[in-house]
């Protein structure tokens, strides 16, 4: 019988450290949030309790239902997109012989590289005096106000690290 109880007790004992941590870092905030958003809390540390209030006005909110409509497309479209080129591209590496090694590392060296570092560079290429630039003025194309025109600046600053996730409105 003594035997039978271990077993749970140790298996308990293995898992409490991990249930611990999930209760402070994932339970507990969102318990607090949640009870947050049905008060008009003040960083100074007043608040009132308002209710329902809050979900009415976001319900009542346009710019809610825009940002709401914005994520839903672009998580309809990107995901099923991220994983189409994502399987073709495993498929395509394991299937090439020809320079594999190479081909793995550039695949692999942009989750490596700090995003920091990559928008730094990528800002640096798209800037008004930046390399895109200076290319085309080489070849007589002139310059492209590529982030300061709405019209080039979302397919290029969003596909970019430095613009994923950025409030930047095109």
């Amino acid at each position: 019988m003594r035997h039978r109880l271990r077993d749970p007790v140790t298996g308990l004992l293995f898992v409490l450290p991990v249930l611990v941590l999930f209760l402070i870092f994932r339970i507990f905030p969102t318990l607090g949030a949640a009870g947050m958003s049905l008060t008009n809390w003040n960083i100074g540390g007043e608040w009132d309790v308002v209710g329902a209030d809050n979900y009415v006005r976001l319900w009542n909110d346009p710019n809610f239902w825009a940002s709401l409509r914005v994520t839903l497309v672009y998580a309809a479209i990107f995901v099923p997109l991220t994983v189409l080129v994502s399987l073709g591209t495993a498929l395509l590496l394991n299937a090439v012989i020809f320079m594999r090694g190479l081909f793995r590392s550039m695949l692999f060296l942009p989750y490596v590289t700090s995003f920091v570092f990559a928008g730094i560079i990528w800002r640096w290429i798209y800037e008004f005096d930046g390399l895109l630039n200076g290319l085309l003025t080489k070849v007589d194309l002139g310059p492209v106000q590529v982030l300061e025109s709405s019209r080039w600046c979302c397919p290029r600053w969003r596909s970019s690290p430095a613009g994923r996730g950025s409030a930047t409105r095109c």
